[in-house]
Formats: C-alpha cells, structure tokens, sequence
C-alpha cells in the first residue's frame, strides 16, 4: 500500500542513521513546520540565554565533518535534496568556538555545493561578513534568519542576558548590510514570554521597537511563537512559572503551551507592530491562535527546484 506521506516516509528512515544531517524535529503533527532536514555542528550553545532549552558550554563533534559528507551523498540518494536545510536550530553556528573549529562555514559550503538550499539561524549574522565567510554569503541559495528575542540580552540579570551577545545595535547594523547585499533576511522574536514576578518577559513597547528597527534594517518578515515550558529550562524559572503553565496550558509532546487566548495575547503586540510597519509576520507554531504568513523560505531562491521547506 502506498503511504499517504512518501516524504514523510523517506525522513524516517532517513533519520535512523545518522546525527549529522537529519530531519527537523518538528513542534508535533498537528503544527505547521515545514519538512526540512537540520545540521547542527556544534552540541551546546555558548549564548546561554536563560530561557533556552539548550545546554551550555559549547563542544565540537568528532568525525563531524566525515559523517556530514555521507549523510550528504545519502540525502541525495533518497531524494531529500529537495529539502531546505536548517543550520541551525539547537545550536548556534556562529558563536565562539566557530572561530577555532569553523565546522558551521564547512557545512555551509559542503551543502551548498551539493545544490541544498540553506537556512541559517543565528544571533551573530555580523561572522557573515567577515571576510572568510563571504563566498558563503554571496551564495544565492543562502537565507539568514536572525534570532533578537529582546532588547535586553546586554542587560546583567535579565532572562534574556547573554555573555556573548553583541549589542543589538551592531547586530541590526549586520544585518542592514546583509540586507544591502540583497540577502533575504527574517528576524525571530521568540519565544514570547509571560511577565510573571521575577520572570519579566517583553513588554508590547519592547516589540514594537524590535518590528521597528527590523523594518528599518530590511528585514523581509518576522517570525514570533509563545514560550514553551519544560524541564530544561533553570530551576528557578520552572519553579516559578509551572504553576501558571500547568493551570493556563496544555500539554504539547514534552512542553506546556498556554492556552489560546492566552498565547493570542501574547503574541498581539508582534502582529500589530508587523501591521504598523508593513512587515510580513508568521506565528509559526501559534497559527492556531492567530494567523500570519507560512515559515516556508523565500520561494525564489529554489529556480524551479522541488521546494519543501
């Protein structure tokens, strides 16, 4: 019998067999996320945000470059080449370690070269015009999405403090360049979180400022979701905010997501300030709640080629 998903079909078993190049894991099947396959090369994350998932300190991998360039060949075998591929979502290519090791711009070069459309994520567009990198950018396959989830990550104490976060003020002037360029660039405003005592999320003026200086940078679009809470989160955050979770959510795989009127509200002051400024918004794993533009990348990147992601 046919499978009533053959795309979905090949990523599992596709995903079976190796870490480097794999399918994205998507928020569940209920949720909008396009199919795209993910490279992660480094495991941790140096930025350390305090409401992230992730786990720092940052570390390479052994033999990630070898597998990479099979898993490449292997994705060409089973006809996933025409599939977007993320670089990257639990990790950041262009924190610290990327200038000792460089696997990001390796994997950059190696999946361009073998005809993939490429996403980056990062907070640290400005390593894109650094001099070792501009043939990466230059490449027409290649779209940057920048994560600013606030105007607070230089601020000591806030949840969205980082040690290694430059100032924003340097990062919008990246991506202004990358803009200039005629790269297409998207800013992520996530995850939106709830104010609940000593967790101050963003205030509805703080993302107005972001969709605004975007705007003016050249941002093509804005991506924004609510928080989801887990156990990975730092103790004290969990303790704080679980309660209200558990009484406002509902259970989404191993996350608690808030309800729908709740994460509309939260996300209302993105989707207004996107309406002020004339900028595309999608709410990505929130389109439940409120209704925006899909996440799939820049359709004009593909030439003709097979898009699904």
């Amino acid at each position: 019998m046919e499978p009533q998903n053959p795309l979905r079909e090949r990523l599992n078993r596709f995903g079976r067999r190796g870490w480097t190049l794999k399918p994205y894991q998507m928020w569940g099947s209920d949720k909008p996320c396009p199919p795209r396959l993910v490279v992660n090369p480094y495991v941790g994350c140096a930025f350390q945000h305090q409401y992230c998932y992730i786990e720092s300190p940052a570390r390479a991998q052994d033999g990630f470059r070898e597998h990479l360039l099979a898993r490449i060949k292997e994705a060409h075998a089973q006809g996933l080449d025409g599939l977007v591929v993320m670089v990257s979502s639990s990790t950041d290519p262009f924190q610290p370690i990327e200038r000792h090791y460089a696997d990001s711009r390796f994997a950059l070069e190696a999946l361009l070269e073998n005809g993939f459309l490429v996403l980056v994520m990062t907070r640290n567009p400005q390593m894109l015009l650094e001099e070792g990198y501009a043939h990466v950018t230059g490449h027409p396959r290649l779209q940057i999405d920048v994560s600013i989830p606030s105007l607070r990550e230089n601020e000591l104490g806030s949840i969205w403090y980082s040690p290694v976060a430059a100032p924003l003020n340097e990062t919008y002037a990246a991506i202004a360049e990358l803009a200039r360029q005629g790269k297409y660039v998207r800013v992520k405003i996530e995850p939106v979180v709830p104010s609940l005592g000593e967790v101050q999320g963003q205030t509805p003026q703080e993302l107005d400022e972001i969709v605004r200086k975007s705007k003016e940078a050249g941002v093509q679009a804005i991506l924004s979701k609510t928080m989801r809470l887990n156990t990975s989160v730092p103790p004290w955050m969990y303790r704080r905010l679980i309660t209200f979770f558990t009484e406002n959510g509902t259970a989404e795989r191993t996350t608690l997501a808030l309800s729908e009127p709740l994460r509309k509200a939260l996300l209302a002051p993105v989707l207004d300030a996107c309406a002020r400024y004339q900028i595309p918004f999608c709410p990505c794993v929130d389109s439940d709640t409120i209704s925006g533009v899909s996440c799939r990348v820049q359709t004009s990147l593909t030439k003709g080629k097979p898009l699904y992601g």
